[in-house]
């Protein structure tokens, strides 16, 4: 690993000789084992007993590149939930939309599906772009036009001096909670271009 330019460079003949191999996949499950969701639980379970140290070393160039140990950032949310953000802008504006869907859909059986598992007070913390300033977060849910205003926090961006890097200024984060993720929910944060200098 050596410095260049306003970064790092690694070589390395092989990625995975970088990353650490994943101990499961949900994608080597066989269908019938994907409709039992204690059977995943319990797929999860068993290659977390059976996972080995690894001597990859993408997590100390990390910590070097950063300056800074990494540690492990635990989420409240259930495992069976997931996540995908996409964000665009236009004339000053700019809006992140957030789709979660909820896997936590019981079926022991395919005769006798049961009803989701509802994931509650979901908390999400999403990062804004550098000069985006979060002005309204709105929920919606499939079968209600109803429009669901939730309630924001909004921290102010911060500066990161990195190993040997000039200070970088990072975008701003936005803080809210879902109430209730059924099975599938969208969530729009409506941004604006902030004036450099305005802290409103």
């Amino acid at each position: 690993m050596v410095a260049h330019s306003k970064g790092f460079c690694v070589r390395a003949k092989d990625v995975a000789a970088l990353v650490p191999p994943k101990p499961f996949a949900l994608h080597l499950l066989q269908e019938r084992e994907v409709n039992d969701i204690e059977r995943v639980y319990q797929r999860l379970k068993e290659a977390e007993s059976k996972a080995v140290p690894t001597s990859a070393p993408l997590v100390k160039y990390l910590e070097r590149a950063v300056g800074s140990p990494l540690t492990i950032a635990a989420s409240p949310a259930p495992p069976t939930l997931r996540f995908n953000a996409y964000a665009k802008q236009k004339s000053g504006r700019g809006s992140i939309v957030l789709h979660l869907v909820n896997y936590d859909v019981p079926r022991p059986e395919p005769q006798a599906a049961q009803p989701p598992v509802p994931a509650e007070n979901v908390a999400i913390t999403l990062h804004l772009p550098p000069g985006w300033k979060a002005v309204r977060v709105d929920a919606y849910a499939p079968g209600d036009p109803a429009v669901q205003t939730l309630r924001f926090q909004e921290v102010a961006p911060t500066s990161c001096r990195q190993a040997g890097w000039k200070p970088a200024l990072r975008g701003g984060q936005v803080k809210f909670v879902v109430p209730q993720v059924h099975v599938y929910r969208v969530v729009e944060v409506q941004t604006v271009r902030q004036v450099p200098g305005d802290a409103r």
